[in-house]
């Protein structure tokens, strides 16, 4: 009886002592990515200097691209009403596949 006593007095020592590993390890992985968010939050674009959104994606460089795309579109555009019989293919191809950047 007192054998069986000792044995289970030590398995629920060595649970408690798992479980305890676990909840350090765990906050050691939380503090981890909490420390990745806070990082990723304050991170900068490193060409355009705005601020990151989280997924680290910059959306501003995007926009940047778009923005240039459209001048590009109306330059041509113009350009094709200036001259309605003249269609720049070479331009208008260059101009579609940039988009795909």
């Amino acid at each position: 009886m007192e054998k069986e006593l000792i044995v289970g007095v030590i398995a629920v020592i060595a649970l408690f002592y798992v479980m305890i590993r676990l909840c350090i390890a765990i906050g050691r992985r939380l503090e981890k990515c909490r420390t990745e968010l806070s990082n990723l939050r304050e991170a900068i674009c490193g060409k355009c200097g705005r601020s990151l959104a989280p997924d680290g994606d910059c959306h501003g460089c995007r926009a940047d691209k778009l923005e240039i795309i459209i001048s590009e579109i109306k330059e041509w555009r113009a350009r094709a009403d200036a001259n309605p019989h003249v269609i720049n293919w070479v331009a208008l191809n260059d101009i579609f596949n940039r988009q795909g950047r």
